[in-house]
């Protein structure tokens, strides 16, 4: 799975040079916020596709240098993602906690 790609979908894109791709999802997902069930249902085929084809859709839309640098980028990136999916696991987990 690639991390940075399924959690934070938007600004990976952005970053990897999908710009218009980017910012179309950054406000569908603003957009459907508001009814969460529409949301999941939209978002969570878009994480999983950005996940299973993040580095292939690094590589087409990104110029690196070598190899080598493809794949430092991609390791920040994973750690980003992996650190965004620990902050809301924290943050369901506190909700849950200190209830309504």
């Amino acid at each position: 799975m690639r991390w940075g790609a399924s959690v934070i979908p938007f600004w990976w894109m952005l970053n990897h040079g999908m710009l218009a791709w980017g910012i179309a999802l950054f406000f569908l997902n603003l957009l459907l916020m508001h009814i969460p069930v529409l949301d999941f249902a939209v978002m969570l085929p878009i994480f999983i596709y950005c996940g299973i084809r993040g580095h292939e859709l690094a590589w087409q839309n990104r110029r690196y240098n070598n190899f080598d640098q493809f794949q430092a980028v991609e390791n920040k990136w994973k750690n980003w993602g992996i650190a965004g999916t620990v902050l809301v696991v924290a943050l369901v987990i506190l909700i849950g906690i200190l209830g309504p």
